[in-house]
């Protein structure tokens, strides 16, 4: 996806601003912050120091969460058209086997914030995987073109997932507004999860 402007909500799990996860692209970095839903306070957070400024291209994005990893760098990674990102203005690692807001019991929105309508997504997606109980690279999403090795390009890779009890594949396809199979916001995994 891309999008302009000050606070683009990609993927905001939670209903206040101390109470959530969110995924979204702030100020032109990328950004990524979980708070602990009982204390209100940062748990996990990334701040990218690169930049995305380019609104004409297209961005792939991987968030990969996994707080069983033994590195305490390695439970919260993004990944920016096929490269880790490692670079970053601020960082928070959660501690090992730690809940996210993201993936439990509360609301999820895509391309929005929850809770203030400031944090709504101003641009394009095209697609969005959710992949519960397994945390994958970029790769298992992306690959580099053979004929233009510095060009990444999406795979064909839906039929390649196990989504898991909350995951869901969102293809943007559809043209209703309601939450089911006719709904813009369709998920197309299987799992019904709209």
């Amino acid at each position: 996806g891309r999008g302009q402007g000050n606070n683009n909500g990609i993927l905001v799990a939670g209903t206040t601003g101390n109470d959530e996860g969110t995924i979204k692209i702030a100020n032109d970095d990328i950004s990524w912050t979980e708070y602990d839903a009982d204390t209100s306070s940062v748990i996990g957070n990334l701040q990218s120091n690169a930049m995305l400024r380019d609104y004409s291209a297209w961005s792939h994005l991987v968030f990969r969460w996994d707080s069983t990893d033994s590195t305490a760098g390695d439970r919260m990674q993004i990944f920016h058209n096929g490269t880790r990102v490692t670079s970053f203005s601020a960082t928070t690692n959660p501690s090992v086997n730690y809940d996210a807001c993201i993936n439990s019991s509360v609301v999820h929105n895509v391309g929005r914030q929850s809770w203030n309508g400031s944090g709504d997504f101003n641009g394009y997606m095209a697609e969005m995987f959710f992949i519960d109980g397994t945390s994958l690279n970029a790769d298992s999403f992306g690959e580099f073109d053979s004929a233009s090795p510095t060009i990444w390009k999406p795979k064909d890779c839906k039929d390649d997932f196990t989504f898991g009890n909350n995951g869901f594949y969102l293809e943007f396809k559809q043209s209703g507004t309601g939450t089911n199979s006719s709904g813009i916001g369709a998920d197309t995994s299987g799992n019904d999860n709209h």
